[in-house]
């Protein structure tokens, strides 16, 4: 089987792909029909030497690729938008705005509860308040918290 250098990411009612030289994202519009964006691609490994080292390579490809990831989920939330802004009652009430807004601030800071000050306060409770051991028992936690965060959302 040959080798064929292609990944893709699921997108609100479609898909984007990449491939060493082009990306292209297909939506399904609410009506039904196909949406395409389809442009040439180029590794920013390849653009600029110094990002293709070892180590600064896979940071420049982790944000290159959630560049691209983002540019998709933008095109497909147009699309997929365009139907809602020609209903007239699309317009969200301010009492779905709090609401969402509400729901981000309290992800967040239930995020930041779970991942770093409950570790932290446990690590520092059990008396490990060296660097070495404060950074393996508080990553430990923080693994175990992660892996029962997925077991939960996954039920």
């Amino acid at each position: 089987m040959p080798f064929l250098p292609v990944g893709g990411q699921a997108v609100i009612e479609g898909v984007m792909m990449r491939s060493p030289s082009r990306m292209a994202v297909a939506v399904r519009r609410p009506d039904g029909t196909l949406a395409f964006l389809e442009r040439p691609f180029s590794a920013v490994t390849k653009r600029f030497k110094p990002l293709g080292w070892p180590v600064v390579r896979g940071a420049a490809s982790l944000f290159e690729t959630l560049g691209l990831g983002i540019a998709a989920l933008n095109f497909s939330a147009e699309e997929a938008g365009r139907a809602e802004a020609a209903k007239p009652d699309a317009k969200s009430s301010p009492a779905q705005q709090a609401l969402q807004a509400a729901t981000v601030v309290l992800s967040l800071a239930l995020g930041l509860f779970l991942f770093v000050i409950l570790p932290a306060r446990v690590t520092g409770a059990l008396g490990f308040h060296d660097r070495v051991g404060f950074g393996l028992v508080d990553g430990l936690f923080r693994l175990v918290v992660f892996v029962l965060y997925l077991v939960l959302i996954s039920q």
